[in-house]
């Protein structure tokens, strides 16, 4: 349902359908009766108004009844003067033109009321989408969490002098794996990578996905002399990945950066734009 009331169009289009089912239902109960043509070119010009109010709005809608009117006023006025009879009386004359035109109303009233539930709904799901800050795949918080964590151990540190150490993993040609692989297959090997990060990382260490094929932890308490014991470790388990299948095993091209806290540097963005360069200069 969340998909189906983002998409504005599709609402508007199972709306008119019900509309038009609700008329031939009545249609049926009503026997179907035998209806002057009259009445018959006056009903459908108040559903066709009432349908383009619905999908293009109350103005649209004004502006097609204005135009019936017209035509309306053309035929009275033609059979006044050159048929011998009226098809239609003052009264009824009077009725349809108020139908005529509340009918443009209440379709561009419909036509508003939908539109701000659709775009209430993609506002609510656009607030929900930035509370949710886990991947789904690797239970990992976001890119957004990491900016918010990564400045705040920065500051951190620089009140208390504790070290840490930003690490960085890439997993190389992500996209020619998913095409030689599948999509589930890449799934697989994302969750594989998850799996390893937790275990071969402390409890405490955040960890990250930032992109598809880009992973950070941020390490507690580890200055620059003991990123290796991680970096050691990490590279052997992730170079060599067996398939969900089970039946062969592929070599993992991944790249690491890291960039430790340093009280020369003046914000944590200097630390990131250090650990990229050394991730995208690494060679395995």
């Amino acid at each position: 349902m969340q998909g189906f009331y983002n998409k504005q169009t599709t609402f508007f289009i199972v709306q008119t359908c019900f509309f038009l089912f609700v008329i031939a239902l009545c249609l049926y109960v009503t026997g179907y009766k035998q209806i002057p043509w009259s009445t018959t070119l006056l009903f459908s010009s108040a559903l066709i108004i009432t349908l383009v109010s619905l999908l293009g709005g109350l103005l649209f809608g004004l502006g097609l009844s204005l135009a019936v009117m017209f035509l309306l006023g053309t035929v009275l006025i033609w059979n006044a003067f050159f048929a011998a009879a009226n098809t239609l009386s003052v009264k009824e004359i009077v009725i349809w033109m108020v139908a005529i035109g509340a009918a443009a109303v209440i379709g561009g009233v419909l036509h508003r009321w939908t539109t701000t539930v659709t775009n209430e709904n993609k506002e609510m799901n656009g607030k929900f989408d930035e509370l949710v800050t886990i991947d789904e795949v690797t239970g990992f918080d976001n890119k957004k969490r990491f900016y918010f964590e990564l400045e705040e151990e920065f500051k951190r540190s620089i009140r208390t002098g504790t070290p840490f150490t930003l690490f960085l993993i890439r997993c190389k040609y992500f996209a020619e794996f998913e095409r030689l692989y599948g999509l589930e297959e890449k799934k697989f090997l994302v969750k594989s990578l998850s799996e390893v990060l937790w275990k071969q990382t402390r409890i405490s260490d955040r960890k990250f996905r930032l992109e598809d094929d880009t992973f950070a932890v941020i390490l507690f308490n580890t200055g620059a002399e003991n990123v290796h014991f991680v970096l050691d470790k990490m590279e052997e388990q992730l170079r060599h990945h067996r398939l969900a299948n089970g039946k062969k095993e592929v070599t993992i091209t991944v790249s690491f950066g890291s960039a430790s806290f340093d009280q020369q540097l003046n914000d944590y963005s200097e630390l990131i734009q250090l650990a990229f360069e050394e991730l995208d200069a690494y060679m395995q």
